[in-house]
């Protein structure tokens, strides 16, 4: 007997279905930091405070850092979405090659998303990587270069971190935060996804004889 083959894509599919039913895309936040002052080039030298973001958007509960507390807004050429664009710093400067985490907070307890995207601008190189309340890595974007990383694991993500290259970027938005791990009841678009990972599972299994 020959095994059921389900159909190409179905696990890949299903995984982001059904990430996506434990935090739907209904009340996402989108952050391009436009509602901010970025910095003028030229761009190496001091981040000066007036720049720099770190808690200006934990309302919406979440937190950026660098190797110093904060990251830098700068208003570039290449913007995403003009004119805006964050960068990292370090000892003060800005610093293209310095990693940006971007933390995730239910009131002032640790939050978790499902769902994350942002976009690297135009030259930009980088990893993009999910990591859970405790510092595991979750996974990453799949790519590296310039464009938008999506980011997907079930109300899991605490923490997004940028680097191991040369970046900024823009147009920064995520699902709606709650608890870590938390599972609340199944909606339909969770269920669907469950069955098409299910049948990509399965799919993977040896061909049956008898």
């Amino acid at each position: 007997m020959r095994a059921f083959q389900a159909p190409p894509g179905a696990l890949a599919i299903g995984s982001l279905i059904w990430a996506l039913g434990f935090g739907s895309a209904a009340g996402a936040v989108g952050i391009d930091f436009d509602n901010l002052t970025g910095r003028g080039g030229p761009f190496f030298g001091e981040c000066e405070s007036q720049f720099r973001v770190d808690d200006e958007y934990d309302g919406l509960g979440v937190t950026f850092e660098s190797n110093d507390t904060a990251v830098c807004v700068i208003a570039p050429g290449n913007a995403v979405s003009p004119p805006n664009v964050v960068t990292g710093i370090t000892a003060g400067d800005i610093d293209f090659s310095a990693p940006v985490i971007a933390k995730f907070f239910d009131g002032v307890d640790p939050g978790a998303v499902a769902l994350v995207t942002l976009h690297l601008t135009s030259g930009s190189l980088a990893d993009v990587e999910a990591l859970d309340e405790n510092g595991v890595l979750l996974g990453d974007s799949g790519k590296t270069g310039e464009g938008v990383h999506t980011l997907a694991f079930p109300k899991l993500i605490h923490e997004v971190r940028v680097s191991n290259g040369t970046f900024a970027f823009d147009e920064f938005s995520f699902s709606p935060i709650g608890p870590p791990a938390a599972v609340p009841a199944l909606g339909s678009g969770a269920w669907l996804g469950l069955a098409l990972l299910l049948v990509g599972v399965w799919s993977l299994r040896p061909v049956l004889q008898h």
